[in-house]
């Protein structure tokens, strides 16, 4: 009886958690929601352009969007003629991108929304009345060529390095698909994004889920071109070390600054200096990841700025960025611990509440202690290099312990895919390695049942709100993409921009509950000829033939680090936070000459 109801008493004050955390996740969308048609006006004219926009995308009732857009853009009007360049560019940079949020996914997190609104809710027809407002002034301001042709210039830049991530490999290539993008004027750049709009794969997805016929988010899984993710419906981001270098890498014009100010704010010039002087390498290497936990959190941040409307709006189930606590720590529960409480407590101030932020960490036994201290806090987690059951199951369980509002399982479909491919091709005939590449749906498919599935249908009965699924690390494979069209219904499908620019390239058809579709039977018996997807696919009760011969679990360390898609993928983040590292260390010295 003693232990019923302890039991019982810890489940309340769990609830009563993160009960809290939600209220205040609402309390901060409704001082938005607050904000009076000049302040808003203020945020534009002082140049905060994405914060009115998320006003008036996510924090306006549909009742007063039309007044409060007329009110804005009749004050910027009467301020145009008069105004410097640099901040009539501001105002038409806003009032182009407000445009293209409202020809976009973006109206359906709130204007559009008729399960929040009723009849207030904004139709079709009611949103292109407001985009036509925007384009008419547009049409006005653009008298002034020189100021559509600087913001095209900044725009044609922006779209080359969108194509490049998406896989263009040919700067030309790049600039002249930019350019047929952006067309003539800012006028025809706004049609031909919302042409692109339309004919998304991705935002069907989104649309299916908008309509409740599916569940799954869509993910954005790279550090940059989520404004245009998000047009299409994306309401998540994953970065990890090769994602961070990436983005610097890609935009240093961007990030290199960025970086000197935070090597400035962390150590003066004098105190750099003798970090590269002193001989005590533990003190160089402290020094340079402090600076490295800042630039990831600074990427991260930028982000989560983009989705913070999305968090407020959903009381803080979705609109969230993972970030990554240093790979090279992995084995160290208490130092990931110990960087996650610093980046979410120094987030919460940036933000001013809580923050839209969950910490991937790698599911291994290390993992998975800090994830039970973490999620008793109240901060959500993400579990990466991430393949099998053995590793997931565990983890749902801490997970559905903690007071976290929601915290996320990935399955890295073509990171297990590759290996099993290889060990396949190894120890069997060439004809049944294609059956390698449903290896990360087929586990997707299992966890998916035995997570959520009741008890008495063998599940766990987990709340798909609390703990959702990832899939992530998708291929292309010869224009079949099973990693998506396998596993709609599934939480979240993390996309990388080139998989999204593949698979969006012509119409395809969606399976709003793929997932609860089982694997076909010959692929399944062609998978289970592998070792290392036996590793990955077993549960404990299944029968001795369909176990590896030598099965390991979570809390066997040493054989978990060794498996082989683990190592390969820890292995691959621990080079990229090497080679941040390296970059810190160039800029050190760079300040210094």
């Amino acid at each position: 009886m003693m232990e019923l109801r302890r039991a019982r008493d810890q489940a309340m004050a769990d609830a009563a958690s993160t009960e809290a955390k939600i209220c205040e996740i609402k309390e901060e969308r409704l001082r938005k929601e607050s904000l009076t048609f000049e302040a808003v006006l203020r945020q534009v004219e002082q140049g905060n352009i994405v914060e009115a926009r998320q006003n008036l995308v996510f924090h306006t009732h549909p009742s007063l969007s039309e007044n409060k857009l007329a009110y804005i853009v009749n004050k910027l009007i009467e301020d145009f003629e008069e105004a410097d360049e640099e901040t009539a560019k501001n105002y038409l940079s806003f009032l182009a991108k407000l445009t293209l949020d409202l020809a976009s996914f973006l109206p359906e997190w709130n204007l559009k929304d008729r399960d929040r609104h009723g009849e207030a809710a904004l139709s079709d027809g009611s949103i292109e009345l407001l985009v036509a407002r925007c384009e008419e002034t547009i049409s006005s301001w653009c008298a002034k060529k020189n100021l559509e042709r600087s913001l095209m210039r900044s725009w044609l830049d922006e779209t080359v390095l969108r194509f490049k991530v998406e896989g263009v490999t040919g700067e030309n290539e790049a600039r002249v698909l930019a350019a047929e993008l952006l067309g003539e004027s800012i006028l025809d750049y706004i049609e031909n994004m919302r042409a692109s709009f339309s004919k998304s794969n991705l935002r069907k997805i989104c649309k299916v889920r908008r309509a409740g016929r599916t569940q799954t988010e869509i993910g954005n899984d790279h550090t940059t071109n989520l404004e245009y993710a998000m047009w299409l419906g994306a309401s998540f981001v994953t970065t990890n070390p090769v994602l961070i270098v990436s983005a610097w890498q890609l935009n240093p014009e961007i990030w290199t600054p960025h970086v000197d100010r935070i090597i400035h704010n962390r150590f003066s010039l004098k105190k750099s200096d003798e970090l590269t002087k002193v001989e005590d390498q533990q003190k160089i290497e402290e020094a340079v990841e402090c600076i490295c936990t800042d630039v990831t959190m600074e990427v991260v941040y930028e982000n989560a700025r983009l989705l913070r409307g999305v968090f407020l709006r959903t009381d803080g189930r979705k609109g969230l960025v993972c970030l990554q606590v240093n790979p090279l720590k992995h084995a160290d529960s208490d130092a990931m611990i110990r960087e996650a409480l610093y980046i979410y407590g120094k987030l919460g101030e940036r933000f001013g509440g809580i923050p839209n932020v969950v910490f991937k960490l790698p599911a291994t036994r290390a993992g998975l202690k800090a994830a039970r201290e973490l999620t008793s806090r109240g901060i959500g987690v993400t579990i990466t290099v991430s393949f099998g059951m053995f590793q997931s199951l565990p983890f749902a369980d801490v997970i559905n312990e903690g007071r976290a509002i929601v915290s996320y399982l990935v399955v890295m479909n073509g990171r297990l895919a590759s290996p099993v491919m290889d060990d396949l091709r190894e120890r069997e005939r060439e004809d049944i390695v294609e059956a390698g590449r449903w290896a990360g749906v087929a586990v997707a498919k299992r966890l998916h049942r035995k997570l959520y599935d009741p008890e008495t249908g063998g599940g766990r009965g987990y709340d798909p709100n609390k703990i959702k699924m990832i899939i992530a690390s998708l291929r292309d494979y010869e224009g079949s993409f099973p990693d998506i069209t396998e596993v709609v219904g599934v939480s979240v499908i993390t996309v990388f921009p080139n998989i999204r620019r593949a698979f969006d390239s012509e119409e395809k058809w969606i399976e709003a509950e793929a997932i609860e579709r089982p694997i076909d039977g010959e692929t399944l018996r062609n998978l289970l000829r592998s070792q290392l997807f036996k590793q990955a696919y077993f549960v404990q009760e299944d029968p001795a033939e369909m176990k590896p011969s030598m099965p390991f679990f979570l809390e066997d360390e040493a054989k978990v680090i060794e498996y082989a898609p683990v190592k390969n993928t820890l292995g691959q983040f621990c080079d990229f936070r090497i080679k941040l590292e390296e970059l810190i260390r160039d800029r050190i010295s760079n300040l210094l000459s």
